[in-house]
């Protein structure tokens, strides 16, 4: 029986499913995507003014998301997002094997409206990828850091 959505205003975190070209991932323990926008201070050299900043000049924004999932004995992350491609034999077994860029879709489904909000990041690639195998903890994590080219809302305009 699948898990009922309370219907409430503010976003719970089973009201989320994380797809990698189209093919839902799954056992996700967090996924942080996140931005960071350089911007410029631009200062005058030899004024009464000092180290006031006279403007602020926006850059580049850099993209990423981290991840990380429950390992599975049948399904670890390289596997959960298409690196194996059809048996054990011509599985991905590093990221230097792993070249293609593939999109990530965040869907958030409203419990009241029914409707949903998707965002997709596309021209992925892998940076990082971790495990951590800790005493004390029950559960082995997989850990990700996935560069993003760029977002789409589905918006126009």
């Amino acid at each position: 029986m699948p898990l009922s959505i309370p219907k409430t205003q503010t976003a719970v975190f089973y009201s989320y499913t994380i797809l990698l070209n189209n093919k839902e991932i799954g056992t996700i323990r967090s996924f942080s995507p996140s931005q960071d926008k350089t911007i410029e201070r631009i200062r005058e050299i030899a004024t009464t003014s000092g180290q006031r900043v006279i403007e602020l000049v926006p850059g580049v924004t850099d993209i990423s998301i981290s991840v990380e999932r429950f390992t599975l004995y049948k399904n670890d992350f390289m596997n959960a997002v298409g690196g194996k491609i059809n048996s054990a034999s011509d599985a991905f077994q590093s990221l230097e094997e792993w070249v293609d860029p593939f999109d990530v879709e965040e869907v958030m489904t409203d419990p009241v409206t029914a409707s949903e909000r998707n965002i997709t990041y596309k021209g992925c690639l892998i940076s990082t990828l971790g495990k951590t195998i800790e005493v004390g903890t029950t559960y082995v994590a997989e850990t990700a850091t996935i560069q993003v080219a760029w977002i789409d809302t589905g918006l126009i305009g």
